[in-house]
């Protein structure tokens, strides 16, 4: 059998490819193991079914990722994070999606499709029992205050920038893509029961 001058240059490099894999692997592996408990969560106004990493403050990730902002600003804002940096408990490494959004929700006086609407006519939806659901797996609660503001905080697996938001309160109920979710003026009957 006739051996290639190359052929014995190859192997020793194929093993030490394969070792500097195992070791690379082993190395993300651990640091993706080791944990710090994290305070216990504080009160957020909603409780979304989405797995969660253990021991997560979400107000806390917020600011560390520089997305906290006043209730005031309206819209959609996401930040993807590796959990593994936060020192976070989970099952992998895999980048999460930190989404924020912010809202403002007020009710019409008039009946059916209206252009304008004076600002006499308004009501804030002021609700401590807000349901939503963000396309088609997520979901949890929230409030608003007396002005009509709301915030939607959630950890997700990827952008949920485009999936339908479905707000539901007082038995009423009204839908948007989430990064368009701002300023919503719907009717009467949703604020009813303020």
């Amino acid at each position: 059998m006739k051996r290639h001058k190359n052929e014995f240059i190859q192997k020793p490099f194929t093993r030490l490819k394969g070792a500097s894999m195992l070791v690379l692997s082993l190395a993300t592996l651990a640091s993706c193991t080791t944990t710090q408990t994290a305070p216990e969560p504080s009160q957020a106004p909603q409780t979304p079914a989405a797995k969660k990493p253990q021991g997560i403050d979400l107000p806390t990730l917020q600011r560390a990722l520089r997305m906290d902002r006043s209730p005031r600003e309206l819209g959609y804002e996401e930040k993807a994070f590796n959990p593994c940096d936060f020192g976070l408990s989970t099952k992998s490494c895999a980048p999460q999606h930190l989404i924020v959004l912010h809202f403002l929700i007020q009710c019409r006086d008039s009946e059916g499709t209206v252009e304008s609407v004076a600002a006499s006519e308004i009501t804030p939806l002021y609700s401590d029992n807000v349901k939503w659901n963000l396309g088609p797996s997520l979901e949890g609660r929230t409030q608003t205050d007396r002005d009509g503001y709301g915030e939607i905080r959630l950890i997700a697996a990827s952008s949920q920038a485009k999936q339908r938001l479905r707000i539901t309160a007082n038995g009423k109920f009204l839908a948007q893509t989430a990064q368009d979710m701002k300023r919503v003026v719907a009717p009467k009957a949703m604020c009813q029961g303020n």
